[in-house]
């Protein structure tokens, strides 16, 4: 019996002053080696409010200084079929050092950055390729180019706009 005391109490302390210390934070970098931006301006209707949205590219002027609640704030009318009067404007970052695209939703007023797949912890992007230089959108914002100067797969990608937005119920895009 005194034999497993003096087992089981240091054990109990060992564990009891285990539990005491502070956990220590870990910082969760968001953006890394952030690199060239490019921006868009978007728009998810809601025809069917049972349906995933339809993305709506527009020139970048249609976006104004209007702040949105939440990423997925777009102030749909139901009377007018579902269109959005709220477009966001999103800036789309090369991240050099993962190779992806960063999304960052410069209208809403919390969480900016877009993450792409909830089921995975910390933010995810879209992935491109490695080392991209370069990005570009084109003047409607229906695509954005992103050049990359990975070793024997150079090149210059498209990156379609209806890709950018994370919308409820569609997979989480693949662009590689």
């Amino acid at each position: 019996m005194k034999l497993r005391v003096a087992v089981i109490a240091p054990a109990s302390v060992l564990a009891l002053a285990g539990c005491a210390e502070d956990p220590e934070p870990v910082a969760v970098e968001a953006l890394s080696q952030s690199g060239q931006s490019a921006f868009v301006c978007l728009a998810v209707d809601r025809p069917d409010p049972n349906a995933p949205g339809v993305v709506r590219s527009l020139p970048i002027t249609d976006c104004g200084d209007r702040t949105a609640k939440s990423p997925s704030d777009f102030g749909v009318d139901a009377a007018s079929g579902g269109k959005a009067t709220l477009p966001h404007l999103y800036a789309l970052v090369t991240q050099t050092l993962r190779g992806e695209i960063a999304v960052i939703d410069m209208t809403t007023e919390s969480a900016p950055i877009l993450d792409q797949d909830t089921g995975t912890p910390g933010a995810s992007f879209l992935p491109i390729g490695a080392q991209p230089v370069d990005i570009i959108a084109t003047p409607g914002g229906t695509a954005s180019f992103v050049a990359v100067a990975e070793p024997g797969r150079a090149g210059i990608f498209a990156l379609p706009s209806a890709k950018v937005v994370p919308r409820t119920g569609c997979p989480v895009p693949s662009l590689t």
